[in-house]
């Protein structure tokens, strides 16, 4: 199954790597913008507020339902150009939003804005890939990460500003610019990729179980859903724990999330290349489980800090290594399957998180809710013990 070609790059940052995170910051960045001025926006043009929300929300659902087929797309057409048709998208939704005469055609715009979205999030993946030395893999993947990080630090302050000071129309003008610029530095690139499959009177292009989805990388692709499935439940929760408990400033957990996770990457980068991918993710499950009990418990400021220092451990162990581990587990003809398998089961345990969270709070309260993801998390570890346990004796 680990089949791969040569890779003949010889320096992480080089100069294809450097651009697509250039290209990453700022396609996800439009993003971020259009979404914190998006529902006040639908409002402004008569939307009731149950209609702003499903005008917003169905971006992700959008993103899901296409997300299974993303990879046979990115498997089978240049992924250069699949990239590029998916900022095409994206530039022609900025503008649309600007145009639509009433609410109801904003979600239509939204389906088109969540089409590129998912495409873009799958290809970019594949793509990076193929500018990565293959021995740097999981280091080149956890750098990548950082450009979608700190756009997403950046940017929604960003779409505020700009939307307070002169409207939501110059936010999807901005936005649509920075997919331009995103675009333009994009098709400057040379990038080499592996001989595609090509549709023809002896192979068709068809859609089947194996081109949708990956089944030996579920067992990866599920523990990143737990942990996306973390991030959800805080950020959907996270200010309710502090009204509750009455913990002030307790969004500066995000803050030292971010600073966290990026250090976290920085700093071990390299560690997943060197070594096998359990001695990273047992860690990492365990460090989400120390978060999850402290956020279950704590009704002070400190103990939210600490928790969000552990949770950033976990995910910024986790997130990268097994995004790389996906990758090199997959022939490069068919990293778009891995790549949109991986995101897949992201997306659904953001969803998840909101959801179940929302539940258990709703009937047992936060402490339960947060004690709850720690067991789901204490399976995961022993599953990875268990996992790496046999993996070790079949190399002995």
């Amino acid at each position: 199954m680990n089949q791969q070609t040569s890779n003949p790059i010889r320096s992480l940052f080089n100069p294809q790597f450097i651009v697509l995170m250039v290209v990453s910051f700022f396609i996800s960045g439009s993003f971020y913008l259009v979404n914190t001025s998006l529902s006040a926006y639908a409002v402004s043009l008569g939307a009731s507020l149950t209609l702003a929300g499903v005008i917003v929300g169905c971006f992700s659902i959008t993103s899901l339902v296409v997300r299974p087929f993303s990879g046979v797309v990115v498997n089978h057409f240049s992924k250069k150009g699949v990239m590029l048709a998916a900022c095409g998208f994206m530039l022609v939704a900025s503008l649309a939003y600007i145009l639509v005469p009433t609410p109801e055609l904003l979600i239509a715009v939204r389906i088109l804005h969540g089409i590129g979205f998912a495409l873009n999030s799958t290809v970019s993946l594949v793509l990076v890939s193929y500018t990565i030395p293959t021995e740097q893999l999981g280091q080149g993947v956890a750098y990548f990460g950082l450009a979608q990080m700190l756009a997403s630090a950046v940017m929604p302050a960003a779409g505020a500003w700009l939307a307070e000071r002169w409207g939501g129309t110059a936010v999807f003008l901005v936005t649509a610019a920075i997919v331009v610029v995103g675009a333009a530095a994009l098709a400057s690139l040379r990038i080499s990729e592996p001989p595609r499959e090509v549709s023809g009177p002896e192979k068709r292009l068809h859609i089947s179980l194996g081109e949708i989805l990956c089944l030996s990388l579920l067992p990866l692709s599920i523990l990143g859903g737990l942990f996306s499935m973390f991030n959800g439940i805080n950020s959907s929760f996270m200010l309710q724990v502090g009204d509750q408990r009455g913990i002030s400033n307790i969004s500066l957990y995000f803050t030292v999330n971010t600073v966290a996770i990026v250090s976290i990457r920085l700093l071990l980068g390299r560690v997943t290349d060197k070594r096998s991918i359990f001695f990273v993710l047992i860690p990492a499950t365990i460090s989400a489980v120390l978060a999850a009990v402290l956020l279950g418990a704590a009704y002070t400021l400190l103990g939210i800090i600490v928790a969000a220092v552990f949770q950033a451990a976990g995910q910024g162990m986790a997130q990268p290594s097994l995004q790389a581990e996906c990758i090199k587990r997959t022939a490069p003809e068919r990293r778009g399957t891995a790549s949109s398998t991986y995101f897949m089961c992201s997306d659904i345990g953001q969803g998840l998180g909101t959801m179940l969270g929302g539940a258990i709070s709703d009937h047992f309260g936060y402490g339960t809710m947060y004690n709850s993801i720690a067991g789901i998390f204490v399976i995961a570890a022993v599953l990875c013990v268990i996992f790496g346990l046999q993996s070790r004796r079949k190399t002995v």
